[in-house]
């Protein structure tokens, strides 16, 4: 919506959702892709610890202009709304590059454990991720809904 809104520089925006209180603050990507995508987490230096509780992730952590997390609430709030794609740039120690796109994104409420819904890949990031994080429930620290039983969220350090 910002972008439709006339603005083309990557940066901090406050938006407003319907359903939600508060404005919030996002970190809007204008350059890649045709821009106007939402930051929902940004991890670059591990300057932020992302081992944290249910709770962290379902508020959001972090400043949108650095590393962070914005929120499943916020996130679940977001894509209830209308129809949404997913892209997920991923870069090595090395700077190679490779991305994950979906053409359909949402994830449910904090009773469905904020399961996630994909459709449509496309990318260079290879199709495997998308068949294991399909209909995924989301797992923390805290609370492992991930039906491994090596607690992926514990293991990996993040939720």
């Amino acid at each position: 919506d910002v972008y439709q809104s006339g603005f083309n520089k990557s940066g901090v925006y406050t938006i407003y959702i319907n359903n939600v209180s508060d404005p919030k603050k996002v970190f809007c990507n204008m350059e890649v892709n045709g821009g106007g995508w939402t930051v929902i987490q940004h991890r670059e230096d591990g300057s932020l610890d992302f081992q944290k509780g249910w709770k962290e992730y379902k508020m959001g952590f972090g400043s949108p202009s650095g590393e962070h997390w914005l929120g499943n609430e916020f996130i679940f709030a977001i894509t209830s709304q209308r129809q949404y794609s997913l892209r997920i740039e991923l870069m090595d120690w090395e700077g190679n590059r490779a991305y994950s796109q979906y053409d359909r994104f949402h994830i449910g409420n904090e009773k469905q454990n904020y399961r996630l819904y994909l459709k449509g890949h496309s990318g260079t990031a290879g199709k495997q991720s998308s068949l294991i994080l399909h209909g995924a429930e989301f797992s923390t620290k805290d609370a492992d809904n991930d039906n491994c039983m090596c607690k992926c969220a514990l293991m990996l350090t993040g939720g």
